[in-house]
């Protein structure tokens, strides 16, 4: 109940006796505690205003981690998957593009449809004069 910031007293209540905020972090605590090896997340926190949804994203990214669990998390939201993600898989038309840390696909992305997707990119057109890249 600590990973998932819940009073230990909510243990007595009825779900519709939680808000759904606490309804969420409760399931939370229910999965993490059988301790999976994957945990697919699919858009967890839309849901959530602004605030809320950075200080969720960061409690359950701290609670996942002690855990040693393998996350897959499916975001929209590019700042979300930047901050929580090890790793980024970016998919274009069903496909895989390009995939790296999120400091790789920010700062050095291979494709130009990457660094257009995660970001405000400038692109410049350039010449390379000599030998190969």
């Amino acid at each position: 109940m600590e990973m998932v910031d819940l009073l230990a007293s909510m243990l007595a209540r009825q779900p519709h006796e939680l808000s759904g905020r606490q309804q969420q972090r409760f399931a939370l605590a229910r999965v993490l505690t059988r301790y999976p090896l994957v945990m697919p997340l699919d858009e967890p926190f839309s849901a959530l205003d602004p605030g809320l949804r950075e200080n969720r994203r960061k409690a359950t990214a701290e609670a996942l981690r002690a855990t040693g669990s393998t996350t897959i998390l499916v975001a929209h939201d590019q700042a979300e998957a930047l901050s929580f993600a090890d790793q980024i898989a970016v998919l274009r038309e069903d496909r895989l593009a390009e995939a790296g840390s999120p400091t790789d696909l920010c700062l050095q992305p291979r494709r130009r449809e990457t660094a257009l997707f995660l970001g405000d990119a400038i692109m410049l057109r350039a010449e390379r004069e000599g030998g190969p890249l």
